[in-house]
C-alpha cells in the first residue's frame, strides 16, 4: 500500500498517493534477471564500471541496431512508471468522477488534441486520417511533456547513459550506503523477444498501420492480474510474420516509415535513438510485466525480467566523460537546429579568412 496525503480541493477533500519506489536494492533485485556471468547488478569502482561499459556499449551490437534497448534512470529507487501512471495515482483521479476509467483518460487526451487547431492543420498537411493520427498524437504529448502511458527508451546505451546521469548533482549524500545512492541503467535484448513474437510494433500487432486508440483501448486486461499486453512505437523497426527478421535491418538505423509515429515534429527521437514502450495498466510498472507467468492469460507471455544495472553516483562524472569521448552531450541529445545554423554559417565565413 503505498503512502496517502490528504489535501483539500475546491471544498472537498482528496486523498494523493505517493508513487511506490523500491526501499532497498536487495528489494530490487528479485524483479529483475539475475546475471549467470559476472554480476554487474551493483556497480561501485570504476575497474566494474569499465568492463560493464566495455561489454555493453553502444557498438556491443551483435547483428544490427535495434536489437537491444536500454533506458537511464537518474534514482535506482523509481519504479518504471510512464507519466499518465504517475499522475492517476498521485491525484488519486479514479475517485474524481464516477465511472471514470485510466483509458477513459488517455482517451480524453488524444480527443482533445485532436481538435487542437495546431495540430489538426499539421495532421491535415501529413494527410493523416482521423484514425491515423491518435498514436502519432501519443507520441507528439509524450516528446512534449503532457503525461501519456508511454515510456522513453533508445536502441544506443550511450544515450541512455546521458539520462541516467544528467541531473546527478555533485552533492548528493555521499556517506548514505541507500539506494538513494545509485542510477540505473535498464537492458532489454528485444531481438529475442521480437523472434518469438513479442514486445512486437504497433503496426506489427494490428491489422491496419495506425490503429485508432479506441480499436486497441481494451487490450491490457486490468481486472486480470496475469494479463501483460505490452507494445512499442518505433519509427526504426517493423517485423513481418513469416519474413526472416534480418532481411530487414542492417547494422545502421534507419527510419522506416513515411508517416512517422514517433518522430514527427520531434528531431530529438533521432538524435536519441529513441522509441516507446506503452503500458496499458494504470498501476503496474514495466518490469511487474515482465515478470510473467508463461501459463497465465494474456499478450506477451515469454516477457522474462530484463537486465538492471545500479551504477554508484561516485562514478557518474567519470561515466560523463566516458559518453561525451563519443560526442554524447547535451547539445547533442537536445539538438536546436538554429545552433547548426549558425555553426554553418560561422564555418562558411571563416573559411573566407584567409590572413
Amino acid at each position: 500500500m503505498s503512502e496517502r496525503n490528504i489535501v483539500k480541493y475546491n471544498k472537498k477533500y482528496i486523498i494523493m498517493a505517493k508513487i511506490p519506489v523500491y526501499n532497498s536494492l536487495d528489494e530490487k533485485r528479485n524483479y529483475f534477471e539475475q546475471e549467470t556471468e559476472e554480476d554487474f547488478f551493483i556497480i561501485e569502482t570504476k575497474e566494474k564500471l569499465d568492463r560493464w561499459f566495455r561489454f555493453y556499449s553502444s557498438d556491443f551490437k551483435r547483428d544490427n541496431a535495434v536489437d537491444y534497448i536500454f533506458r537511464g534512470v537518474s534514482e535506482a529507487k523509481y519504479k518504471l512508471y510512464t507519466s499518465a501512471q504517475r499522475l492517476w495515482i498521485t491525484d488519486n483521479m479514479g475517485q474524481w468522477k464516477n465511472n471514470y476509467t485510466y483509458k477513459d483518460f488517455i482517451e480524453d487526451m488524444v480527443l482533445k488534441a485532436k481538435s487542437n487547431p495546431l495540430l489538426k492543420k499539421i495532421f491535415d498537411l501529413y494527410d493523416y486520417s482521423e484514425e491515423n493520427r491518435d498514436f502519432p498524437i501519443i507520441c507528439l504529448l509524450q516528446h512534449y511533456g503532457a503525461p501519456t502511458p508511454l515510456l522513453d527508451w533508445t536502441y544506443n546505451i550511450d544515450c541512455a547513459v546521458y539520462f541516467g546521469t544528467e541531473s546527478i548533482a555533485r552533492n548528493f549524500n555521499k556517506k548514505s550506503e541507500s539506494i538513494e545512492n545509485y542510477i540505473s541503467i535498464y537492458s532489454i535484448h528485444k531481438k529475442e523477444l521480437t523472434t518469438r513474437n513479442e514486445l512486437l510494433n504497433l503496426s506489427d500487432i494490428s491489422e491496419v498501420s495506425y490503429p485508432s486508440f479506441n480499436s486497441i483501448k481494451n487490450l491490457g486486461d486490468e481486472c486480470n492480474p496475469k494479463s501483460n499486453a505490452l507494445f512499442i512505437l518505433s519509427d526504426f523497426e517493423s517485423f513481418i510474420q513469416g519474413i526472416d527478421s534480418q532481411r530487414l535491418f542492417d547494422h545502421n538505423l534507419k527510419i522506416r516509415t513515411t508517416k512517422p509515429l514517433t518522430s514527427i515534429f520531434n528531431q530529438n527521437i533521432i538524435a536519441q535513438e529513441g522509441l516507446l514502450m506503452y503500458n496499458p495498466f494504470q498501476d503496474r510498472p514495466i518490469e511487474k510485466l515482465f515478470n510473467s507467468d508463461l501459463f497465465g492469460e494474456g499478450q506477451n507471455l515469454h516477457l522474462k525480467p530484463f537486465k538492471c544495472f545500479n551504477i554508484h553516483k561516485d562514478l557518474t562524472e567519470y561515466l560523463k566523460r566516458l559518453i561525451a569521448k563519443k560526442g554524447i552531450k547535451k547539445n547533442f541529445i537536445y539538438p536546436h537546429l538554429y545552433d547548426n545554423a549558425k555553426e554553418v554559417k560561422e564555418a562558411v565565413l571563416n573559411r573566407l579568412i584567409t590572413i
